[in-house]
């Protein structure tokens, strides 16, 4: 009976003692925050003087630790992840805000200043696949699947592009009137 008390009592130990070590190990990161800040700005082409960070924060997802930085410049939020322990990206996400009262004043102005022509410049859907698929570094014959959609996002009439390379799935978004990626997504 005694013998089986201290072996389970051991037993337990044993496993707080693993749990804890894989803890500690998953916390231990080689990439610091402020490296985590400076490759997403370097990503972005912008510098730490330009930017206003809202959340800078380290966590835990699925077993890996990683950054979640948000930081805006004018009127452009973006959000980043970035795994803590090899300074991969994991995930971006850019999102431009809109003054629509400003935007409806100056469209209003505008017509009213010009001459009643209209030209509307519209990029083909294939062409806005084109972008992405350059822009992850792939053809079309490497892709699985490919979904082009359009859509309006804050008034602005986008291609919703998807498509799967291996098990990797590629989302972005490109503007219609200007071909311009928008925001882009790497899920693996």
């Amino acid at each position: 009976m005694k013998k089986s008390t201290i072996s389970r009592a051991l037993a337990l130990t044993l496993t707080a003692l693993t749990f804890w070590a894989t803890s500690i190990s998953a916390m231990a990161a080689t990439l610091s925050l402020e490296q985590a800040k400076q490759l997403a700005l370097d990503n972005e082409g912008l510098s730490a003087g330009e930017v206003s960070f809202s959340k800078e924060k380290k966590d835990i997802e699925n077993g890996k630790t990683e950054y979640e930085l948000t930081f805006s410049k004018g009127l452009t939020e973006y959000e980043y992840e970035v795994d803590a322990s090899n300074g991969k990206i994991l995930s971006v996400e850019r999102e431009v805000k809109v003054d629509a009262q400003a935007a409806l004043k100056a469209v209003a102005d505008s017509l009213l200043r010009s001459e009643p022509t209209v030209t509307v410049n519209r990029l083909p859907s294939d062409d806005a696949l084109n972008i992405a698929l350059n822009h992850a570094g792939y053809d079309k014959e490497d892709t699985l699947y490919t979904i082009v959609k359009s859509n309006y996002e804050d008034g602005i009439e986008v291609y919703e592009v998807k498509f799967r390379v291996g098990f990797v799935e590629y989302s972005y978004d490109i503007e219609v009137a200007t071909g311009n990626i928008i925001d882009f997504e790497i899920n693996d």
